[in-house]
């Protein structure tokens, strides 16, 4: 049963729509800040998921997170809202662009802890 939630958590926590939050704060209040609550879950949330050997639902929450931002991005806010502003970029690409940035992240994370623990 606990295994269970923490399974649960570990996709419930990633797969929020944090790349359009992110990005959406960025273009509107035009500073960065709002991907730092991005990168700290992810860290946290890689650090568990290394831990308890649960990598996959790290990597499913990572793809429904993605999946979340895109709906919102195109549906609600379209590409012409955005235009050009993450140059070299559009939204879209960006978005897609900073989802593999943090995968990669999140692997080298897993990684680095997984190399200490075998220590």
């Amino acid at each position: 049963m606990r295994k269970n939630l923490i399974k649960l958590g570990i996709v419930l926590s990633c797969a929020m729509p944090y790349g359009f939050w992110a990005m959406y704060g960025d273009y509107t209040y035009g500073y960065m800040k709002n991907y730092l609550p991005w990168i700290v879950l992810y860290t946290a949330v890689s650090v568990i998921a290394a831990k308890t050997k649960n990598v996959k639902y790290l990597l499913l929450g990572n793809v429904l997170s993605f999946l979340c931002s895109y709906y919102f991005l195109l549906e609600h806010y379209v590409e012409e809202f955005y235009g050009w502003y993450f140059k070299p970029f559009s939204a879209a690409g960006f978005l897609r662009f900073i989802t593999v940035i943090m995968l990669v992240y999140e692997c080298i994370l897993i990684l680095v802890f997984r190399k200490r623990k075998a220590e």
